[in-house]
């Protein structure tokens, strides 16, 4: 009797008996991989939960001080102001030197106040690039070591162009360069563009993991034309381990489909979310 290659699941054969013990033996295989998946997909789940129970308390956090620093230097300005209308009354240059001083603490505060809500948010603007001229293609310099760093990055592209989708490559890497949803494809992943003369609009998240050996891809969007009908979709994919990895990533491609041009104005934003 044959079994399958993953599971090892029986595979009858015309001649083979049918016994009720290989049923079962194929059930308790199918059970313990269907809880082997849920125990996976919780796990992950749960630690997206906390990350980003992390960032609302960061954040949360960052707002304290900002209105904390704030109130501080507006109490610091008025004291400062009625130093400054005295001196002016008394003609006293010591007082003028103390408004001087409260000045600088003044932007000491702030510039302390920006630092520490900068330290605070988990998530950085890494770079953001708008189109000033048509092209078939647009890239985006990936060569900063800093990004491998990041807990991952979170890409936002908002492409103009006559095409209906435009496609996602890793150093212009195209024919069998990629797996997506398990498929060999020529591309990372595709989403539907922003294209003013067919009254289409769309929105695009694709977050990218820059691994020790692959570069992987969950890209979702959600695209609405003029007559309210929308389309969505999430694909999850990686670049083949063999043609590139996460040490060899120069760029991230855009193209339009069947070469269109991509149109002035289109907006290529990039954030990194810390470790």
């Amino acid at each position: 009797m044959q079994q399958t290659a993953n599971y090892q699941l029986n595979q009858w054969d015309g001649e083979d008996r049918i016994m009720r013990v290989d049923f079962n033996s194929d059930n308790a295989k199918i059970d313990a991989a269907l809880e082997k998946n849920a125990t996976a997909l919780s796990q992950a789940t749960s630690t997206l939960e906390a990350a980003l129970e992390a960032e609302r308390q960061a954040r949360a956090s960052g707002d304290t001080a900002a209105n904390q620093a704030t109130a501080s230097a507006r109490e610091e300005l008025l004291n400062a102001i009625a130093s400054e209308q005295s001196a002016r009354t008394s003609g006293d240059a010591a007082v003028r030197g103390e408004f001087a001083a409260a000045d600088a603490s003044i932007r000491k505060d702030f510039a302390a106040a920006d630092a520490a809500i900068s330290s605070a948010c988990p998530i950085v603007k890494l770079q953001s690039i708008v189109t000033s001229q048509a092209a078939t293609q647009v890239d985006l310099d990936m060569r900063d070591s800093s990004y491998r760093n990041m807990a991952f990055l979170i890409l936002i592209p908002q492409v103009i162009t006559s095409a209906e989708r435009v496609y996602l490559r890793v150093n212009s890497l195209g024919e069998d360069g990629y797996y997506v949803d398990k498929i060999d494809r020529p591309y990372l992943a595709f989403f539907p563009s922003c294209s003013p003369s067919n009254e289409v609009a769309s929105y695009t998240y694709c977050r990218l993991e820059l691994y020790a050996t692959v570069i992987a891809c969950s890209c979702s969007y959600v695209g609405y034309s003029s007559n309210l009908s929308s389309t969505s979709d999430t694909l999850h994919s990686i670049v083949k381990p063999h043609i590139a990895t996460s040490q060899a990533i120069q760029t991230l491609n855009f193209i339009a489909e069947d070469g269109s041009s991509i149109s002035a104005g289109s907006r290529f934003t990039l954030y990194g979310v810390k470790l």
